[in-house]
């Protein structure tokens, strides 16, 4: 299994390759000549006056504004801004000059030395007249007004449909081939993520189809499902053309996916080291990712996965420190760069995948390795189990008790005979198979009672309500628990119920055994020392739920009761 980890090496190579080529022709085969500027201080002319894009007109007693970013208020109708451009250099044979607006209101008009440039909706005084524009519009300048020298722009806006969102608009200034070039740059390196994070998701879907379907990988898949969906959304956002009006949905598209991606990467964690307390630390995740995203706070989302994960590396848990690299790996990026459309993020994320499989890697390795354990440590137990109910002594007291009725009370012996014949039976049946239905169960239960109340000469009775569904649970598990009962709790002759109650609670099913006997009054150590039977029960349970079982047992209200915590819905496997 560690060796799927390296299939993370080929992406990577191909990824430090491209890398190392250099920049991709189209965006350098010419070297701009326009120095690329963020235009963001305006004279600002609070209402609506077209005499305000004349290059002539007198603007020097208006305030001067300067965006940078933040939310104002919006204005109530039409607004103006306007300002000197100096350009410098001359443009190439096949370079355009163009304007692109980073904040970008519901509709706007760009004019250029005074003549209407371009336009994205339609600007209004109301908002029933207004028309929202769309997003991303890159808008090109005529070669012949493109000289070197000084020029005028000026953007007339309104902002009807979203005043929330209002910012003051910042215009980037450069030649087409520099801004198509980068959004291209961004697609591709985008697409590349994607393919990553898709050879993850089929990768992780072999492993959990073709092993034991551990839940760890599942949520790992799930992860890679969500951030292929972060990919797809953004592509689809950001590449097509969409109103202005869904500015909203994107914004919170890209506030709170990542924050949800977060969650499934820590219920991975959570899954993948078997960590206890999984409410408390999802209840802080969720808390940590929802304070910092709604205040809009730069603290990625991934330092509290990544304590616990070193926590569990501290522990020595199979498969934390690498997961530990990593986090820590990506964590540091995003918190020191946060930039996705780089070669860097992707060798990043392939290094963050590698560590990542080869934590599943590790941790299915010690998960096999303990499972083959308790399946060996429960044949052993069982075979000792076994002998023990079937041991010379126990069937040379069952027949002569049997001899003695045979005379005096020959209904009871052949009563004793169908009893242990369907003792025998039921064992036979049920010993090798990993988990068994509740009824077959309770009738080796009920074929045990009635065999032991005749040789003790005393009636035991077994209640038993099931509330849902009845469970699969691992076989001779009840049997072995009332045997013990019977040994350690009932005096000859002592008769006796053992009560049984199952209930299913949170995906899981609880199970509670409880009997009187004089015997448990008088014993000053009626813990004492797990013999065979109690092994055997814990070992079973291991085989059949690794790490997600719970045994407990003790004295309660002068009742012997044993409580038992095992998944819910598991069916019954059948072995050829």
């Amino acid at each position: 299994m560690r060796r799927l980890a390296w299939f993370w090496l080929l992406p990577m190579t191909l990824c430090l390759v491209l890398a190392d080529e250099g920049p991709a022709p189209h965006r350098h085969d010419l070297a701009p000549v326009w120095k690329g500027s963020l235009v963001q201080s305006w004279r600002y002319l609070a209402s609506d006056d077209p005499a305000f894009a004349d290059p002539m007109f007198s603007d020097g007693d208006l305030p001067v504004v300067v965006a940078d970013g933040t939310a104002v208020a919006a204005p109530e109708g039409v607004v103006w801004f306007r300002r000197d451009v100096l350009l410098e250099g001359t443009l190439g044979e096949t370079q355009f000059l163009g304007l692109y607006l980073e904040e970008q209101p519901v509709a706007y008009e760009l004019y250029w030395n005074g003549r209407l440039l371009d336009q994205n909706g339609r600007v209004a005084a109301s908002r029933e007249e207004e028309r929202p524009g769309t997003l991303l519009g890159y808008h090109a300048i005529p070669r012949e007004a493109s000289s070197p020298g000084r020029h005028l722009l000026a953007v007339r806006l309104s902002c009807h449909a979203l005043p929330d969102l209002y910012r003051l608009p910042a215009v980037e200034i450069g030649t087409l081939n520099h801004f198509r070039g980068r959004q291209t740059d961004a697609y591709y390196l985008k697409l590349i993520n994607l393919g990553i994070w898709f050879l993850a998701f089929a990768l992780c879907v072999a492993l959990f189809l073709g092993g034991r379907r551990h839940a760890a990988i599942l949520w790992f898949t799930l992860f890679c499902m969500a951030v292929m969906g972060e990919i797809i959304g953004y592509l689809w956002l950001s590449f097509f053309p969409h109103p202005i009006t869904h500015l909203p949905w994107k914004n919170a598209f890209y506030t709170w996916l990542p924050g949800i991606n977060a969650f499934l990467l820590h219920v991975f964690f959570l899954s993948n080291f078997n960590i206890g307390e999984r409410r408390r630390h999802l209840a802080i995740m969720v808390a940590v990712v929802g304070v910092s995203t709604g205040l809009g706070l730069p603290l990625s989302p991934f330092w509290y996965p990544l304590g616990l994960v070193i926590w569990q590396g501290t522990q020595r848990v199979p498969g934390a420190w690498p997961a530990a690299l990593g986090l820590a790996g990506i964590t540091l990026y995003f918190q020191g760069f946060g930039q996705v459309l780089s070669p860097s993020y992707s060798l990043v994320l392939i290094l963050f995948l590698f560590c990542m499989t080869l934590s599943m890697s590790l941790q299915i390795q010690a998960r096999e390795r303990a499972h083959r354990q308790a399946e060996m440590r429960s044949a052993r137990l069982e075979t000792q189990l076994l002998k023990k109910n079937i041991q010379p002594h126990f069937l040379m007291n069952t027949l002569l008790s049997i001899i003695s009725w045979i005379e005096d009370q020959p209904s009871r012996a052949i009563a004793m005979v169908r009893a242990l014949a369907d003792e025998f039976r039921i064992i036979d049946r049920i010993s090798a198979e990993p988990l068994v239905p509740l009824a077959e169960e309770l009738e080796l239960c009920r074929a045990h009672l009635a065999i032991m109340g005749g040789r003790k000469d005393a009636d035991y009775q077994l209640d038993v309500v099931c509330v849902g569904e009845e469970p699969a649970v691992p076989p001779l598990l009840l049997h072995t628990l009332i045997e013990n009962a019977l040994t350690h709790a009932f005096a000859p002759g002592e008769s006796g119920t053992f009560s049984l109650h199952i209930t299913e609670e949170a995906r899981r099913c609880l199970v509670v055994l409880a009997n009187g006997g004089s015997l448990l009054q008088q014993s000053d150590d009626v813990l004492g020392e797990e013999g065979v039977g109690l092994r055997y029960v814990r070992a079973r349970l291991e085989e059949s739920f690794p790490g997600g079982w719970s045994l407990v047992y003790g004295m309660e209200a002068a009742r012997w009761v044993v409580r038992l915590s095992f998944p819910a819905g598991v069916r019954v496997p059948r072995s050829d």
